[in-house]
């Protein structure tokens, strides 16, 4: 066979002549060869390799060295690691309290590194918690802050503390749980359901919003914008629009509704003839081509007077 034929040309071949022809490393290299073809099986597996550390060292060993080089390395790994955990608390500060502080994130500059090692944030993040009377001077001389906030980049941050806490007492009012008996009992004087920017509200929670505003003949606008709002709160709000012949503007902008929640909504649609402004821009997933496109055929099925997309 053609295997066979190539090695014929080696049959006539002296091996003995061929070896005395080699060289000292090329013997070397042949032996190397050979060990790897046909290793010694009387020998364990972890001492059938062959050892390669045949360079000449460059220096001499220090083991001081290295425990030295490898602390300072664990050192960097730990300082890197807790920075990132004061970025994600600092995020976490900035996102809750005013958007203000984002531009006072930590990072490599002197006047970040000051703020970090001089403001614990995880006392400010628990202590914020609890309410704006924890910014008071009392709490301020209790906790030594004020003792802290000693420079100007300090004094601007614990200001603008101060206004974010001012700003907290403006946000949504409305009581859950309260607004949802007073939609259940068609309540005169609840014409609009604002639930924007409520944090820790649950899709759940959504979704028996909806189921109530099936009966309700009083609201004229269902508002729940950045409430992370879900495909099963979109559905919910879908199924009330089929059966609802009072509310004329639904707002679910800034939520997690991928396309399917939002056809199902532009669907319901065909059995709705009153809603006339519909708002859902900005979701944290993109919709896609096919998803636009039936959107549109059902728009021109439709009386809607705003879109909001």
């Amino acid at each position: 066979f053609g295997y066979r034929r190539g090695l014929s040309k080696y049959e006539s071949i002296d091996e003995d002549e061929l070896l005395a022809s080699l060289t000292a490393e090329e013997l070397k290299e042949l032996e190397r060869e050979l060990e790897d073809i046909e290793p010694d099986h009387s020998l364990p597996v972890g001492q059938r390799q062959k050892s390669l550390t045949e360079k000449t060292p460059t220096g001499t060993f220090s083991r001081e060295a290295l425990m030295a080089y490898w602390e300072k390395e664990s050192q960097k790994l730990l300082e890197k690691e807790r920075l990132g955990e004061c970025r994600k608390m600092w995020a976490l500060v900035s996102k809750s309290l005013h958007p203000a502080l984002s531009a006072l994130s930590p990072g490599p500059s002197a006047d970040s590194q000051l703020l970090l090692s001089n403001v614990n944030l995880s006392i400010i993040i628990s202590y914020l918690g609890k309410g704006s009377s924890m910014l008071n001077h009392s709490h301020h001389q209790t906790l030594g802050v004020k003792n802290v906030l000693r420079n100007e980049k300090l004094n601007d941050v614990y200001h603008t503390l101060q206004v974010a806490e001012e700003d907290k007492e403006e946000r949504n009012p409305t009581v859950i749980e309260d607004a949802l008996e007073k939609i259940k009992n068609n309540d005169p004087d609840t014409i609009e359901v604002n639930l924007n920017n409520i944090e820790n509200i649950t899709s759940q929670t959504l979704t028996r919003f909806a189921e109530a505003l099936k009966d309700n003949t009083v609201v004229k606008t269902f508002s729940l914008a950045n409430t992370r709002a879900d495909d099963n709160a979109a559905v919910a709000i879908a199924k009330m629009l089929r059966v609802n012949e009072h509310i004329t503007s639904i707002n679910i902008e800034s939520n997690f509704v991928t396309g399917k929640g939002i056809l199902a909504i532009m669907r319901a649609l065909q059995h709705n003839t009153v809603l006339s402004e519909l708002r859902f821009h900005n979701q944290r997933h993109i919709m896609g081509s096919q998803v636009e496109m039936e959107i549109v055929k059902l728009l021109r099925r439709h009386t809607l007077l705003r879109l909001g997309y």
